[in-house]
């Protein structure tokens, strides 16, 4: 069995096939407890989607800590692929996040696949994200809202984007519609030009690890990225509209209801990516609405740190990755067992 690089052992399932994309189609890393909690015949499941901007990223890119400390209280963990950017717009996405979370909750889905290694609670099931992750949550409640389907329990998303048309910093990029694109790619040297094409033509993406290949400027899904985010294409490219501000139905604080589920949010007090507006934001919304909202703060914490062991060691010490666990991670983390439990 695969490892995760906390040393925690998962099983790898192909949930979605897909053509012409990446290991066949899409994939879910499924970490099983060794016992069940609280006299439950069935796990309770906690299903999350990695962040990476639409086209990084992978399943391995995981909260720090929280898997161990869920699996030890008797719950089963899944990480889910989506098609990646630029193959896939919003719109695919979003259908890949509904097609994860209805695998997850359907009989002939995740129990038929573990069969006799166990099973989970199809209805006791909460949903977690960061940065990009936070956008699935939200947009994956709007569209199970929208298609009638069961919620989950509880959403628990940390450093999202929540409003589309809110300018992020460093440094302030004026958007570019992707018809510019033929134009301006001209800018790039002929390697470059030719690893983006490389990489258009090529399948469809389900993974690019932000733990190593994000440090090779040569890979082309890096070239991409570091040519788009450079010319404001990003998010255009992704939403598949220009020009912004964009649309109520392709922004996600403008579809908040007072039928969203329970929701946990932290606040990274230094990101200085996404502006901490943004949680702010969606909390205010949320609590507006009258939905069970809570908030916490995160000193120090800058955006990917959730993700990312080595960085917050080396840059803080284990005291503030300590501290993050006891006044941010575990409360939010606490709530969402609760209300699977409830």
């Amino acid at each position: 069995m695969p490892v995760s690089f906390e040393g925690l052992a998962y099983e790898r399932i192909l949930f979605k096939p897909v053509d012409n994309c990446e290991d066949g189609g899409l994939h879910a890393d499924v970490y099983l407890p060794t016992e069940k909690k609280n006299g439950y015949t069935s796990w309770p499941v906690a299903m999350a989607i990695h962040g990476g901007g639409f086209c990084l990223g992978d399943t391995k890119h995981i909260f720090v800590g929280h898997f161990e400390y869920l699996l030890e209280q008797g719950f089963c963990v899944v990480v889910v692929e989506y098609r990646l950017a630029p193959h896939a717009h919003q719109k695919e996405q979003r259908e890949d996040w509904v097609d994860a979370y209805k695998w997850i909750t359907s009989p002939k889905g995740l129990n038929a696949a573990l069969g006799s290694k166990g099973q989970v609670d199809r209805e006791r099931v909460f949903v977690c994200g960061a940065s990009a992750g936070g956008v699935a949550c939200w947009f994956l409640t709007i569209d199970l809202l929208a298609a009638k389907l069961p919620l989950p329990k509880a959403l628990y998303v940390i450093y999202p984007v929540t409003d589309l048309n809110l300018q992020l910093p460093n440094p302030p990029v004026t958007p570019q519609p992707f018809s510019k694109f033929p134009e301006l790619v001209k800018q790039l040297s002929e390697k470059e030009q030719q690893q983006i094409k490389e990489l258009f033509e090529g399948p469809i993406g389900t993974g690019f690890s932000l733990r190593g290949e994000f440090d090779r400027p040569v890979h082309p899904r890096r070239v991409w990225f570091d040519f788009a985010a450079s010319n404001g294409m990003l998010v255009p490219q992704w939403v598949d509209e220009f020009p912004p501000p964009y649309s109520p139905e392709k922004n996600m604080i403008t579809q908040f209801s007072s039928d969203f589920p329970p929701t946990v949010l932290i606040k990274a007090m230094a990101d200085k990516l996404v502006p901490t507006e943004h949680t702010q934001s969606a909390y205010d919304k949320l609590t507006e609405l009258g939905v069970e909202t809570k908030l916490f703060e995160a000193r120090g914490m800058e955006h990917g740190d959730v993700e990312e062991t080595t960085r917050i060691l080396q840059r803080w010490g284990r005291e503030l990755a300590h501290v993050w666990w006891e006044e941010a991670y575990k409360p939010a983390t606490d709530f969402c067992i609760a209300k699977c439990r409830a």
